[in-house]
């Protein structure tokens, strides 16, 4: 490898750890995931996110920027090591860089896909996603497992929309009857836009959307006109992991908490990771049957 070529792969890194600490904060910290050590999460993102500079405000970089190398690396090191902890998050992380000849898992392009969405996605293909989803969750899934077998053909996207929509028991759960916990927890989990309101401290007031069942299809209903209105977390002790966020922007929430800015694009493709994994979970709702994911 050429010293560009680690410098470059090296930046991924730095980015892909910053990304990844910021989507799995609110779960690590509901103790839903990852490692029990959830305040290390949460210092370890704002610490790497205050040695980067601001692409928003050129000029304006935090106190202490920049960074030794050395610092920055043992950052990354340590949410590396935290990243690895997220037994649902990253065998995905590492199917998405496999397919697409990415040396590092934790790559900036291969994180983006696994929350966000992307053409990375697509070229896992059924089979490998198949595979993976089998060996890692079907014991787990349990009786659950026909429903999620049926959403698996050709197409599907292994990110976390298709993990939170289909692996999960939710839809099992559902086509038992069960519906508002199942239903609530997929809203809560999945990766949701929103538009900033206002902002007071480490809240912020926005506009989003919800998933919703109805004759027996899941889909995402905006509300009215406004959207649905929800009162969000930045951060605590007037430190926000997600960088600085203004009234107007379009971020990202997971849980209750605010991810990151992003721009329209990412935005869509958002959008489309979610409304794939609708599909399957539709399809998974549907039959219970099992499809042939071939060689």
């Amino acid at each position: 490898m050429s010293p560009g070529s680690a410098r470059v792969e090296a930046t991924g890194a730095v980015r892909g750890a910053l990304r990844f600490a910021r989507y799995a904060l609110a779960p690590n910290r509901l103790g839903y995931c990852g490692p029990s050590d959830t305040g290390a999460l949460f210092e370890q993102a704002v610490e790497l996110g205050r040695s980067q500079p601001s692409s928003r405000f050129p000029g304006r970089e935090p106190m202490g920027w920049p960074r030794s190398a050395s610092s920055v690396a043992d950052l990354t090191g340590g949410l590396r090591t935290i990243a690895q902890g997220f037994e649902g998050a990253w065998p995905y992380l590492e199917l998405i860089a496999g397919a697409n000849h990415i040396r590092d898992p934790l790559d900036d392009a291969v994180v983006a896909a696994y929350w966000l969405g992307g053409p990375l996605l697509e070229r896992v293909g059924a089979h490998a996603a198949g595979l993976h989803v089998q060996q890692r969750f079907a014991s787990r899934a349990g009786r659950w497992w026909s429903e999620v077998s049926a959403a698996l053909e050709p197409g599907v996207a292994p990110g976390h929309a298709f993990h939170v929509m289909v692996v999960g028991p939710w839809v099992g759960m559902m086509r038992s009857g069960h519906t508002d916990t199942p239903l609530s927890v997929m809203d809560r989990c999945r990766i949701r836009r929103a538009r900033v309101l206002e902002v007071h401290g480490c809240e912020a007031l926005v506009s989003t959307d919800r998933i919703a069942f109805r004759s027996g299809v899941l889909f995402v209903d905006g509300g009215q006109t406004g959207g649905v209105i929800e009162r969000v977390l930045l951060g605590e002790g007037g430190v926000h992991p997600c960088g600085d966020v203004q009234p107007g922007d379009i971020v990202t929430v997971h849980w209750d908490w605010v991810c990151e800015v992003v721009d329209s694009a990412t935005s869509r493709c958002l959008a489309a990771a979610e409304l794939a994994a609708l599909g399957s979970a539709n399809r998974a709702l549907a039959s219970a049957g099992t499809v042939d994911l071939g060689g």
